[in-house]
């Protein structure tokens, strides 16, 4: 279904297994689907003293990981605004290619275009890789977020969420104290923010440090995340339960002939080429968030305060 207007150009590229999964899973229904869209649109242009993105595929990012429930997808829309405007150093004028020398550490790797057996795009972490003497933790932040937008440009994913796995190899008690610091604030900028549906954490090649872990991942994580956890170690047929070893490296237990570093090196090379549509993203957010007591007029005092009726899924009112 495509609707004419300017912004608001929108063909659904999901395929219909995972159409048929938004509908059960994220109450998405196609014949309200741009009615939705237009009212969360309509809403978000009412807030004082922000620029949004108004797009179809953008706003369905929000959405989606909300249930189409329009009340807390408008709070999340909101919150990741603010978390840009309060963080410039981080999320203005972003580039990828202004982050290759992150990038060439191989700290997150997507095995693109391989899926796990639910259709979830898989990512690897790797917390021994960051070196916060090359870099900045905030320089490793901005490549996660990157790495985010370009996985949402995919509504399979939107959809279907991500699976993480996170690989322990050579993770000590020096990493785990030199990056503290690094973990809470990237847990806390992610929490309610960020539009992304981590389905599964799987933690692989685990050190003796993982309770520690543990006891950070159960402070910052909700307990329906911490609930998704599931720790392998080394028992790659429990990693193959959930992706096929055809699209694993054989130091996964899979077939495939390359090793992870180099098969997450197509990913790596199309987000490079996505200078100008991170400067486009930039564009948006918030000019002027204060406005003046007199033109506090009732419609304006709804967008600010969030209770603007009830905003909640249309077809339900």
């Amino acid at each position: 279904m495509a609707e004419n207007g300017p912004s608001y150009d929108y063909t659904c590229t999901l395929s219909q297994e995972t159409q048929i999964l938004a509908e059960k899973e994220l109450n998405e229904d196609p014949s309200t689907r741009m009615l939705e869209i237009k009212h969360f649109r309509d809403r978000l242009l009412r807030y004082p003293g922000l620029h949004p993105k108004t797009d179809p595929l953008f706003l369905l990012q929000f959405l989606r990981v909300r249930k189409f429930d329009q009340e807390r997808a408008f709070e999340m829309i909101v919150n990741y605004y603010k978390m840009k405007r309060d963080h410039p150093d981080i999320f203005a004028g972003l580039k990828p290619s202004d982050m290759k020398h992150v990038y060439r550490h191989n700290v997150l790797e997507v095995p693109y275009p391989f899926r796990d057996r639910q259709g979830r795009m898989v990512c690897f972490m790797y917390p021994a890789r960051v070196d916060l003497s090359m870099y900045t933790a905030d320089d490793v932040i901005k490549c996660f977020f990157m790495d985010n937008w370009k996985a949402l440009q995919s509504e399979e994913t939107q959809v279907r969420g991500n699976t993480v796995v996170i690989d322990f190899e050579g993770y000590s008690l020096t990493h785990f104290l030199s990056d503290a610091p690094f973990r809470y604030k990237l847990a806390k900028l992610w929490e309610d923010r960020i539009p992304n549906r981590t389905k599964a954490i799987l933690m692989v090649n685990e050190s003796k440090f993982m309770d520690l872990l543990m006891d950070f991942f159960s402070q910052v994580l909700k307990v329906k995340q911490v609930k998704r956890i599931r720790r392998i170690g080394r028992d790659w047929a429990q990693l193959h339960e959930v992706i096929d070893p055809a699209h694993l490296p054989e130091e996964y237990g899979g077939t495939l002939p390359d090793t992870m570093d180099s098969i997450g090196q197509k990913w790596i090379a199309d987000l490079l080429q996505c200078d100008r549509e991170m400067e486009e993203e930039g564009r948006y957010g918030f000019v002027h968030f204060t406005l003046p007591p007199q033109s506090r007029d009732k419609t304006q005092q709804d967008a600010i305060t969030h209770m603007a009726g009830t905003f909640r899924k249309l077809s339900q009112q």
